[in-house]
């Protein structure tokens, strides 16, 4: 299955000013190239996108896990400091064209 996750936290809880916010959010981010697998893997989710709103606080992110639980297991590192809204989603099933 296909989810939608939007994680948005408040200003006052900015995980960039957390120490090791950086490794973490890199354990959730796609791995580029052959860099580690990390959490996405161990959990069972594959990431096929994340892009990050900072000046809305918000994490967007396009996953595919086998369900809704193993995808909140998967977001267990943020859910402290966020609130995760998840939307099942269908892939349109061809490529679209860039810039549209």
């Amino acid at each position: 299955m296909f989810f939608h996750v939007t994680s948005k936290h408040q200003p006052a809880d900015c995980p960039d000013r957390a120490p090791n916010w950086a490794e973490t959010l890199g354990q959730l981010a796609p791995p580029r190239d052959d860099g580690p697998r990390g959490w996405a893997d161990e959990n069972g989710v594959k990431v096929h996108m994340m892009a990050i709103s900072g000046p809305e606080h918000t994490v967007f992110m396009i996953v595919e896990a086998s369900d809704s639980a193993t995808l909140s297991q998967f977001l267990r590192p943020i859910k402290p400091i966020s609130m995760c809204h998840l939307t099942p989603v269908t892939d349109v099933g061809f490529p679209l064209a860039a810039g549209s």
